[in-house]
């Protein structure tokens, strides 16, 4: 078996535009402008964990709706397959998907 190649490409090819309906069917986690992981549900609504200053865990639950325009990264089963690189531009597929690297 060979091994997976953790680099990418330093210039990502696109293929198709990736739709709000293709982010619920296709996505494990998306990761937003702010830095934020959300966890997709597979219906529509995305959640969030989070730990505030005093060192609670909180999550925030919303829609697909509220943060489609924020999102920057799709990533399913550890390969990214959507991204955008701007929050005006659209969120397309990528024609070469990577391997997401895990911070140790």
């Amino acid at each position: 078996m060979g091994k997976v190649v953790h680099k990418r490409k330093s210039k990502l090819q696109y293929r198709g535009e990736c739709s709000q309906l293709d982010v619920i069917h296709k996505a494990r986690t998306v990761r937003t402008f702010d830095n934020r992981i959300w966890s997709n549900h597979g219906d529509g609504h995305f959640v969030c964990i989070t730990e505030d200053q005093n060192g609670y865990l909180q999550s925030e639950v919303v829609s697909l709706a509220k943060i489609y325009r924020n999102i920057q990264t799709v990533v399913s089963k550890n390969y990214v397959i959507a991204r955008r690189k701007h929050p005006n531009w659209t969120l397309r597929f990528l024609v070469n998907p990577y391997v997401l690297k895990h911070k140790k």
